[in-house]
């Protein structure tokens, strides 16, 4: 996140406000960029909102 608001982050560095609504580990770096590349994909928004609201994401 340090990182993300530093702005070593091209993407997130434009964005004023950036707000972390939800963190998750995972074993692996690789594993964590797969999960985060699913969520990227996603087009309905109501997926993505459940996940928040749950506080946890289903993805294998």
């Amino acid at each position: 996140m340090r990182q993300h608001l530093t702005g070593h982050t091209q993407t997130t560095s434009r964005m004023p406000n950036v707000k972390l609504v939800l963190n998750q580990e995972y074993d692996s770096l690789a594993k964590a960029r797969e999960v985060e590349r699913k969520i990227k994909k996603l087009k309905r928004k109501d997926y993505i909102d459940k996940m928040v609201q749950e506080r946890y994401i289903r993805m294998v």
